[in-house]
C-alpha cells in the first residue's frame, strides 16, 4: 500500500512538472532553452503486479541566438587627417592654387572629393563627385593626391579602409 501512495504521489509530481513547462499561450515572450534533462515516470496497474518504466528527455539547451550578454557591432569611427581638422584647412589653403578664369569671375566654387583612406592611411581612388569646371577640378584632385597619409578609420580597435568626402573652395 504505502508502495502505491509513493508511485501516485510521484506521478502527480512528474504531471505538475510536465504542465509547469507547458507553452505559454502568449507567443510573443521569449523562449530560452536549458540543458537536456531525464525525467523518469513509472506506471501502475490496477493489479500492482507490473510495474513499466518510461522516460521523457525534456530539451532545455542554451540557445546561442537568444543569449542576452551578446554586444552589438561597435560604431565605426572615421578616417582624420594627422593634424587634424584645422591642419587640413591650413594645408589646402597653403597648397590651393585658383585658376585665373575663377579669379577674373570673383565667384565662389567648393569642388566636393570622394577618396578612400586605406588601413595604412593612404589615400586611394580619389575623384571629384560631381565636376565643376574652370580649371577646378583638376587642382582639387591635384591638392589631395598631394596630401600627407591619414589616421585610418576603425571599427571598434581595428583599423579599417573607409571612404571619405572633402569640399575644396575655390575663391578670389
Amino acid at each position: 500500500m504505502t508502495k502505491f501512495i509513493i508511485i501516485a504521489a510521484l506521478s502527480m509530481f512528474v504531471s505538475t512538472m510536465f504542465a509547469s513547462h507547458s507553452m505559454p499561450s502568449d507567443t510573443t515572450k521569449k523562449i530560452t532553452h536549458h540543458p537536456k534533462k531525464k525525467v523518469k515516470k513509472k506506471t501502475v496497474t490496477k493489479n500492482n503486479t507490473q510495474t513499466v518504466s518510461t522516460s521523457t528527455v525534456i530539451n532545455t539547451t542554451q540557445n546561442n541566438e537568444t543569449n542576452a550578454h551578446q554586444h552589438p557591432n561597435p560604431l565605426p569611427i572615421a578616417p582624420s587627417y594627422k593634424d587634424g581638422q584645422q591642419a587640413m584647412l591650413d594645408f589646402i589653403k597653403a597648397n590651393v592654387v585658383v585658376p585665373e578664369e575663377v579669379k577674373k569671375s570673383g565667384i565662389t566654387i567648393t569642388v566636393n572629393v570622394a577618396f578612400t583612406v586605406g588601413i595604412d592611411g593612404k589615400l586611394k581612388d580619389i575623384k571629384v563627385i560631381k565636376m565643376v569646371g574652370m580649371g577646378c577640378d583638376e587642382e582639387a584632385l591635384r591638392v589631395v593626391k598631394f596630401m600627407p597619409e591619414w589616421n585610418p578609420g576603425k571599427v571598434g580597435r581595428v583599423a579599417t579602409e573607409m571612404p571619405f568626402a572633402i569640399g575644396i573652395e575655390f575663391k578670389n
